[in-house]
């Protein structure tokens, strides 16, 4: 399984079994959008775990997208 699918994975085993927080961000019952983006980067590996739960705006995902050749996934977002 590839590190995107890992990530994909992730989010998808989570699904309406988690809540949005903006308070209790970091799991593992609540997220906000970006803690959730984080913490499946991090678990496919695509992220060190020694990054810390960012927000969107500080969101590395563009240079982690590029660096695995995952040139597409932003298109037509």
């Amino acid at each position: 399984m590839s590190k995107i699918d890992q990530a994909i994975a992730w989010m998808e085993q989570r699904k309406g079994k988690v809540t949005y927080s903006m308070d209790y961000r970091t799991g593992p019952h609540s997220y906000d959008c970006s803690s959730a983006v984080y913490s499946a980067l991090h678990e496919a590996g695509l992220l060190p775990k020694s990054t810390g739960l960012g927000s969107t705006e500080s969101l590395p995902f563009h240079s982690a997208v590029l660096k695995n050749s995952f040139r597409s996934i932003c298109k037509g977002i």
